[in-house]
């Protein structure tokens, strides 16, 4: 072999070494979302098991590789009008129109004004915008609100609008006052709270207990 055909020979094996470390630095590099993904192999008790079921089903999740986290954590400043920190146990990442949306089970919430008041949501799942912060609570629904009690099966969190709309099966209670009715509506700003039935011929039932 001449001395020619061997320098070709080299540099065609030199090439391909190069090329093979090349793809393997920088084309089968796995990104920083593969760090959440191994959470979801650490999910291997009962419980959890049963949380992450729930949560595919109840919210019909389409790709059941979803990154799942648990105890995931949310703090939010919001402007002029306080803090709003919301919880899960278990919690499932998601893009949605291209923004990151957080489905959560066994969820607890906080809205926390500037003087300090609180809003204290307990739900058995939300949905929460990373983007805007909006959440929709829905199922077992429990709300604490200075010295008010309600209970329902789905509240709207607007943060736009700084109002929160709670609905379906909601019963209020506040001292020895029980009182039904389709939907409250509560300004974060203002603090007023409106009641309202579906129908405007219905009315808002009302019972004062002993």
């Amino acid at each position: 072999m001449c001395m020619k055909s061997f320098i070709q020979i080299a540099l065609i094996i030199l090439i391909i070494i190069i090329g093979y470390f090349f793809y393997e630095k920088y084309f089968s590099y796995q990104p920083e979302s593969k760090k959440i993904t191994n959470i979801k192999s650490k999910i291997n008790n009962n419980s959890d098991q049963n949380l992450e079921s729930n949560l595919t089903e109840n919210f019909n999740t389409e790709n059941k590789s979803n990154n799942l986290i648990k105890n995931l954590k949310y703090e939010v400043m919001l402007d002029g009008s306080g803090k709003y920190v919301i919880e899960a146990d278990l919690s499932e990442l998601n893009y949605i129109d291209s923004i990151e949306t957080v489905f959560m089970s066994n969820v607890t919430a906080e809205i926390i004004d500037t003087s300090n008041n609180k809003i204290i949501i307990a739900s058995d799942e939300a949905v929460f915008n990373t983007v805007t912060y909006n959440t929709s609570f829905k199922n077992n629904i429990s709300i604490n609100y200075l010295q008010n009690i309600i209970s329902s099966e789905k509240i709207d969190f607007n943060f736009k609008e700084n109002i929160i709309i709670i609905s379906e099966n909601i019963i209020y209670r506040n001292f020895n006052t029980l009182i039904k009715t389709d939907n409250i509506k509560i300004n974060l700003i203002t603090k007023k709270i409106e009641m309202y039935m579906n129908d405007p011929e219905d009315k808002i039932e009302l019972t004062t207990q002993k």
